[in-house]
């Protein structure tokens, strides 16, 4: 049965679809080229899709602290993708004018965008798992069977991709040098 909104029932779903969310991404880092990337991760999703996230810094040439930011782990997590697209969407235009982001009750100064922009790599990965998004997607919903590495031809999942990506150190390797 089809995802029913609080319109009644027969309100569309109203969260962006995985196309929309890629668009999303390929838009920011095209209006803003001077202080975003978009990174394509290098292996694709289990049904061969390309998983990509848009990384935010004053200098792309230079390193700096990294913070990654993921939504869209699990299937039925549909608020996530959207609010980090939103996110991005704000820091970015923030970023571009020199301005402060407004939230109801809440404000980020210019000051602190420019601090976390020129500061910090931020990476915004809103959508760890478009494959789990399509197959929970209205008219599409399925049960969903996980599939082992081997079933995938050696593919991995894009949460660890990422990490290779924007050359992450790995969590389960003590000894590589951590930023601080």
């Amino acid at each position: 049965m089809p995802r029913r909104c609080a319109g009644g029932p027969d309100a569309e779903m109203p969260y962006l679809n995985v196309v929309e969310v890629e668009s999303a991404l390929q838009l920011v880092a095209a209006t803003h080229p001077g202080f975003t990337e978009l990174v394509t991760l290098p292996h694709r999703t289990w049904e061969n899709r390309v998983c990509r996230a848009v990384r935010v810094a004053a200098d792309l040439a230079t390193a700096r602290p990294p913070v990654v930011v993921i939504a869209g782990v699990h299937a039925r997590e549909w608020g996530g993708p959207d609010i980090l697209v939103s996110f991005l969407e704000r820091l970015t235009a923030a970023a571009a004018a020199g301005a402060e982001i407004c939230l109801a009750g809440y404000a980020v100064s210019s000051a602190d965008v420019e601090r976390i922009v020129g500061g910090l790599d931020v990476v915004v990965f809103p959508q760890v798992n478009p494959d789990g998004r399509v197959l929970d997607a209205p008219g599409r919903q399925r049960a969903m069977a996980h599939q082992s590495a081997s079933a995938a031809g050696g593919r991995r999942g894009c949460e660890s991709q990422l990490r290779l990506a924007v050359g992450l150190p790995s969590p389960f390797r003590p000894a590589v040098a951590r930023p601080r």
